[in-house]
């Protein structure tokens, strides 16, 4: 194992493990913490039992990992836990949940950037997402990859979350977003425009049009999504993105929470 760098203020448990860590001022880390190669921990975080946190790693100061979920009521006997890939950067005061039930994992993916984010119980965080200040991520939401949540956003419990959407600022979200479209402020649904798109560099002209295509479909023809998706479903060729968008609807067409539209 790497060899350590931890300020002498902080508090570490000998049941801790810890490979070539940097822990700042007054941190605390709880027995059965996990915490891989590289990773850097700011002053003042506190990083409680069966946190499971990857490599490289960049936890700022006053953030908080593990605490208990805000649930009435909560046996804090439960068995449950964090765990946080690699390469993510969680800026300060961003609070992450363990989860509300037993053996389970509150979990964050890869390459992240959290600043100031709310993190509740049991939610799956993807990978490459940028999710801004005073955002609150509520119960058991998954979200997928290279999603951007703007600053002062609220995310219902139970919601799905597609790759390659955005949520905008001061919006709210209580309805499941269906990939590459946009929660607006007023909490409307909208395609990605071309300014939008130009963020995504790896996608190429045809790309951009077979999404609108499938977007036109799905919402402008005045049919349900369920009927929309059969009627899909007999139309070849789809390209992967069309595809990504198909399947995250035939996946989430039974959800109680619907689909923003």
């Amino acid at each position: 194992m790497a060899e350590n760098q931890i300020d002498k203020t902080a508090l570490i448990s000998p049941k801790a493990e810890l490979d070539g860590v940097e822990v700042g001022r007054f941190c605390v880390i709880e027995e059965d913490v996990k915490i891989g190669k590289g990773t850097k921990i700011g002053d003042f975080t506190y990083i409680r039992k069966l946190s499971d946190i990857g490599k490289d790693n960049v936890i700022a100061d006053h953030v908080s990992v593990g605490r208990s979920p805000f649930v009435r009521g909560f046996d804090e006997r439960i068995v449950s836990g964090v765990l946080i890939g690699n390469a993510n950067v969680i800026l300060q005061n961003s609070a992450i949940h363990r989860a509300k039930q037993e053996g389970l994992q509150t979990q964050i993916g890869d390459r992240n950037f959290l600043n100031g984010t709310h993190i509740s119980h049991d939610n799956i965080i993807g990978n490459d997402n940028v999710i801004d200040k005073y955002v609150m991520v509520m119960g058991h939401v998954v979200m997928g990859d290279h999603v951007h949540v703007e600053a002062s956003v609220g995310i219902h419990q139970f919601c799905f979350v597609g790759s390659y959407s955005k949520i905008e600022a001061f919006s709210k979200l209580d309805q499941n977003l269906i990939p590459f479209t946009v929660c607006s402020e007023n909490g409307k649904m909208k395609a990605l425009d071309e300014k939008r798109f130009e963020g995504f560099d790896f996608l190429n002209k045809n790309d951009i049009e077979s999404i609108d295509l499938i977007h036109r479909k799905l919402f402008k023809e005045g049919k349900t999504v369920r009927q929309a998706v059969s009627d899909l479903n007999g139309e070849t060729p789809l390209g992967k993105y069309q595809e990504a968008v198909i399947a995250f609807c035939k996946a989430h067409v039974d959800n109680k929470r619907g689909f923003l539209l």
